[in-house]
């Protein structure tokens, strides 16, 4: 199985981990809200039934309009509670059908009360009735704060369950995701580690001038195809060196191409931590900007310790996108671009200080084949460090010139230059001489330029300055969309 196969299985399992913890969190959601709305119409009940009792018994004692106003005002909102509450579960409708139904007959029994106490004189049978009446409604308005009760018990109940079984679908859900992707995790990293280091024994071996030696491997993934062409290559080199000084020479090729390999796994190392150092930076930033924002707009006024907050999320902002364009590989576009305009907007972004003039020579009517906003950060980085170049002053000059299928970009500055112990790490990522900065400007420059076929030079003095030149074909036949 192919290790992008893996990645994608684990990629997969992922998203569908993720999901059933989702469905999961929306549905017990739905339902505790639910059991939330039960409960509290449960309780409206109970409350008001509470108030309905206290305003019979005031009405019983006194036997006046007011009382009896409130008694009915209050029922008219007891009974809503009871009609609105909506209930799925049986039992619990059962329950409400017994509130609803006392609910109606403590209307009944309170306007046969009122009847009665309206009259002129009671006779003893009457008077007796009356104190069965009052028994009934004091035994119904019982009943109904009981069932009010038993339906915020109940509701309680539920969304304790809900609760509990969401626990323990989101912890099954965690367990068996972290068990799979963690086996599948350890299979990709023996599928990688392991064939590498037999790969890079193995070309060690034919370094040394063991042309017999096989590094190939039957595995069907990507190492495998590499460990098989390298069989390959070592087959050409046995049948096509016909002396020692061919020999020597494909050894040579060897080396660098082991180089490269090394090279590739650093690079491939560096390009994984930056992507996580990247993302896992960006989130802070975002907490600390949004935290500087209330901050100003609580106090209404700018500070100069707000202000530099501000430039520091800016300044580590713009590290997180270099980390992360330098780590990531975007597909390429192809759009028809004119030089002298883009130059412009490189310019336009940067605050370029007073004592340095830049001087722009770019030709009008020269367009390439780029991703406009790419080829402008190539420019930014460039320009910005011919400018730190200049701490005292300077001039910077940009020129194009057409040579053949290529034009020529160049940036001269008359800066500081560059020292001879530094000239060959300037494109390595990470290198800088400078007290702030990640290094990663030029690595970034160079390899968006070679992205699109093109190169990049460099002539320094030291006390002179320093003149770039960047390298770009015409026209775009591969490696990018034309648009």
């Amino acid at each position: 199985m192919k290790i992008k196969t893996r990645l994608e299985i684990n990629a997969i399992f992922l998203v569908c981990g993720l999901l059933v913890i989702a469905l999961t969190l929306f549905f017990s959601f739905q339902q505790i809200n639910e059991a939330m709305q039960q409960y509290m119409a449960a309780d409206e009940i109970v409350q008001s039934t509470f108030e309905l009792n206290i305003i019979t018994g005031d009405y019983l004692l006194h036997q006046e309009k007011r009382a009896q106003s409130q008694w009915y005002l209050k029922h008219d909102s007891l009974s809503k509670y009871v009609t609105d509450l909506e209930i799925k579960d049986l039992e619990d409708q059962s329950v409400l059908d017994n509130i609803a139904q006392n609910n109606q007959d403590i209307e009944d029994i309170f306007s046969q009360l009122v009847t009665s106490y309206e009259g002129q004189e009671l006779s003893e049978g009457e008077t007796a009735l009356q104190g069965i009446l009052q028994t009934q409604l004091s035994v119904k308005l019982q009943d109904m704060v009981s069932g009010a009760s038993l339906l915020c018990k109940a509701a309680q109940e539920r969304e304790l369950t809900v609760i509990q079984t969401s626990n323990l679908i989101i912890t099954v859900s965690i367990i068996v995701l972290t068990a799979v992707m963690g086996a599948n995790s350890i299979l990709i990293i023996k599928s990688i580690a392991q064939p590498l280091t037999k790969l890079h024994e193995g070309v060690e071996k034919i370094t040394r001038g063991n042309l017999n030696h096989k590094v190939g491997s039957p595995v069907k993934d990507e190492i495998g195809q590499l460990s098989r062409a390298f069989d390959q290559m070592t087959a050409s080199l046995k049948i096509t060196t016909a002396s020692r000084d061919e020999l020597n020479k494909e050894i040579t090729k060897r080396k660098q191409t082991e180089k490269l390999l090394r090279e590739a796994e650093r690079f491939a190392a560096i390009g994984e931590t930056a992507t996580m150092v990247g993302h896992d930076l960006r989130n802070p930033l975002q907490a600390i900007r949004f935290a500087e924002y209330n901050l100003r707009k609580k106090l209404q006024k700018d500070t100069s310790q707000l202000k530099s907050i501000r430039s520091s999320i800016q300044y580590a902002d713009q590290a997180v996108n270099n980390l992360l364009d330098f780590s990531q590989d975007r597909s390429l576009i192809a759009v028809r671009v004119n030089l002298s305009s883009l130059m412009n907007e490189a310019l336009e972004m940067l605050q370029i200080p007073g004592n340095v003039k830049a001087v722009n020579k770019i030709g009008e009517q020269l367009d390439v084949y780029v991703d406009p906003n790419l080829m402008k950060r190539v420019f930014v980085n460039i320009v910005l460090n011919a400018v730190q170049a200049m701490p005292k002053g300077g001039t910077l000059t940009l020129k194009t010139r057409s040579v053949g299928k290529h034009i020529e970009i160049s940036f001269k500055d008359t800066g500081t230059g560059i020292a001879k112990k530094d000239f060959s790490k300037i494109f390595d990522p990470f290198f800088t001489t400078k007290s702030k900065g990640l290094g990663l400007g030029l690595p970034i420059v160079k390899k968006v330029v070679e992205r699109y076929e093109g190169t990049i030079s460099v002539e320094s003095q030291v006390g002179k300055g320093t003149t770039f030149t960047v390298r770009l074909p015409k026209s775009r036949e591969k490696g990018g969309e034309k648009r």
